[in-house]
């Protein structure tokens, strides 16, 4: 899945690029709708890989949008908005096994 990932990156620059000729801005979206979609499918299964490519995903989306529309200043801010989007996704990873584990924990104990 993450290969599929890294793969559809490529791809969906390439089909909105070129096939369809179109701006900078849907290439992003489709490239960034690919990240949020393995985020979406690798964090509730804990699938690292699969997550690690989409957070490659998102940055590379960001990157490429804000430094076509509004040079290094824009691809440093869309990298800092999507560096706090993925530290809070990073923050998600393993709760639901922690809450779970605390549990366990207490019933063993009572």
């Amino acid at each position: 899945m993450a290969l599929c990932i890294l793969v559809g990156i490529g791809f969906g620059f390439m089909t909105t690029l070129e096939t369809l000729n179109s701006s900078p801005t849907p290439a992003a979206v489709v490239v960034a709708l690919i990240g949020v979609l393995g985020l979406w499918y690798g964090l509730p299964r804990r699938r690292m890989w699969v997550a690690g490519a989409s957070c490659v995903a998102l940055l590379i989306a960001a990157w490429y949008w804000g430094s076509e529309m509004s040079g290094a200043f824009g691809a440093v801010l869309a990298l800092l908005a999507v560096s706090g989007i993925l530290f809070w996704s990073a923050t998600r990873i393993g709760l639901g096994t922690q809450d779970e584990a605390e549990m366990g924990g207490d019933a063993d104990r009572g």
